[in-house]
């Protein structure tokens, strides 16, 4: 990417894909839904979703999707572009899981059939969709005792369906009545009902017509006082928008007159509480206030961070660019090692992994079962994964680990630790120490080394430890030892 000035117009653009370039160069170390989490916190994506118009339900989809990359890493070993991969064939043949919808209590709107409310409760009920007609003509009788099932057929009925027909008519009508009540009574603090055209009526054969009745009832003891000052009606609108009628339970009723709304107001669509956006507003000016002291903020911990990202060396690049002599301690240790075994990078990285997640104390079944998920991930062979089951076996029983375990039981041993060092020059100098404990005072880094042949880099090697030995000392403030581990 360029470092040097551009167009105002470009500069996004740059800057997204410098935290795309971040979110590649980490991709293999980190867990596939640390990345997600990481690309959401850069570009405060899970803020945005919330904002939508519909973020009730973007925002559980974007979470369900981490959950999900969690879930198939831990039962499958899937990296992140294997799980996106799956993720878009399950989505585009249907089988994708379906996001979460919020829990009960929470804030949230929930949509369902009056069957499915049955034994649920909830503040606020609306009761959708009024025209919907009850089925007045019957095509079946089910004589469950006889074991006869009567269906009408090409406009032809059976003479059981014709003889019963009036019967099952009735029932039709008794069980949209027991739907009506069901709806209803879902309510705990309040019921809405929409009525149809001026008048407080539905269809004859509307689903809740069965309402029509007590509505009218109410609507009938007249109007009472005070609309504006009922349920929530709109007290900075107009008076006559409520009208509140009252029950003989002392209930009240409020009837929303839609004539008397405001005309030409805009729709509130797009963003949620567009109105806290608004210039002028005490909402608008503090977070207008609160978001330029962000922008301040964050712009100097950019520029400090891109004047430090410019310097950044990995150890390993420093020990390949210099040719220095090493002065600090460092010892190579060596297993025994089959001459005719794998060889190359990713074997290489497969026992890097095992050896990166085994406990200490793990038995031979542990680590086979552990090189195998590995070597799955890594896409490795059936001969590289013995391979790397044998060499972590035997690295397990050195002596060295022997050590690792006692310190790892004082809590005083950490595996994989990435380091980083501001060296005199400037730059900072990080990397990643697969092994270091503390012994007597002292603390010892380690790093695995699975070369064939070891002559050739020794003194590279020797350098990298030996960065990874400055770092740590800095940090610790105590003395320092590195150990070569060729396994």
């Amino acid at each position: 990417l360029p470092k040097g000035p551009m167009p105002a117009h470009l500069e996004p653009v740059r800057d997204a894909l410098a935290i795309l370039a971040e979110l590649h160069s980490l991709r293999a170390r980190r867990p596939v839904a640390d990345t997600l989490w990481a690309l959401f916190r850069a570009t405060r994506a899970h803020a945005g979703f919330a904002l939508w118009a519909n973020g009730e339900h973007a925002l559980p989809n974007a979470l369900t999707f981490v959950d999900i990359a969690r879930t198939r890493e831990a039962r499958d070993g899937v990296r992140l572009s294997a799980f996106i991969d799956g993720v878009r064939r399950e989505f585009v043949s249907g089988r994708g899981p379906e996001a979460s919808i919020f829990e009960e209590g929470a804030d949230g709107v929930r949509m369902m059939t009056v069957h499915k409310s049955k034994g649920l409760e909830f503040p606020v009920v609306i009761l959708v969709d009024p025209s919907t007609e009850v089925r007045d003509s019957v095509s079946r009788y089910v004589d469950a005792e006889r074991g006869l099932a009567a269906i009408e057929l090409c406009g032809a009925a059976p003479w059981e369906l014709v003889e019963n027909r009036d019967a099952e008519a009735a029932r039709e009508r008794a069980e949209s009545v027991r739907v009506a009540y069901v709806a209803a009574t879902r309510a705990r603090d309040l019921l809405i009902v929409p009525i149809v055209a001026e008048e407080p009526r539905f269809p004859a054969k509307s689903w809740a017509a069965p309402l029509l009745a007590a509505v009218n009832d109410v609507l009938s003891r007249g109007r009472l006082a005070n609309a504006s000052a009922s349920l929530g009606a709109a007290q900075d609108g107009p008076s006559d928008l409520a009208r509140r009628y009252a029950t003989e339970d002392g209930r009240e009723l409020l009837l929303w007159d839609a004539s008397a709304a405001e005309v030409g107001r805009s729709p509130l669509v797009g963003l949620r509480r567009e109105d806290w956006l608004r210039a002028g507003t005490p909402h608008a000016e503090a977070g207008r206030a609160e978001h330029e002291a962000f922008v301040i903020e964050r712009g100097e911990l950019m520029v400090r961070s891109a004047e430090l990202a410019q310097k950044k060396v990995t150890a390993t690049a420093r020990a390949h660019a210099s040719e220095a002599p090493v002065e600090a301690a460092i010892v190579l240790m060596e297993t025994v090692r089959a001459s005719s075994r794998p060889g190359g990078a990713r074997f290489g990285t497969l026992v890097h992994a095992v050896l990166a997640s085994v406990a200490l104390d793990a038995d031979a079944a542990s680590v086979r079962q552990l090189a195998a998920f590995e070597g799955r991930a890594a896409g490795a062979s059936a001969e590289e994964i013995d391979a790397a089951e044998h060499a972590v076996s035997t690295a397990l029983r050195h002596s060295l680990f022997d050590r690792a375990r006692s310190a790892y039981a004082r809590g005083a041993c950490h595996r994989e630790v990435p380091i980083a060092e501001l060296l005199p020059s400037g730059e900072l100098l990080h990397g990643v120490v697969d092994l270091a404990f503390e012994d007597g005072g002292t603390w010892v880094v380690v790093d695995y080394k699975t070369d064939a042949v070891i002559d050739a880099e020794l003194d590279r090697y020797r350098r990298q430890v030996a960065h990874y030995m400055s770092a740590i000392a800095r940090a610790t403030s105590s003395p320092v030892t590195g150990v070569l581990f060729r396994c």
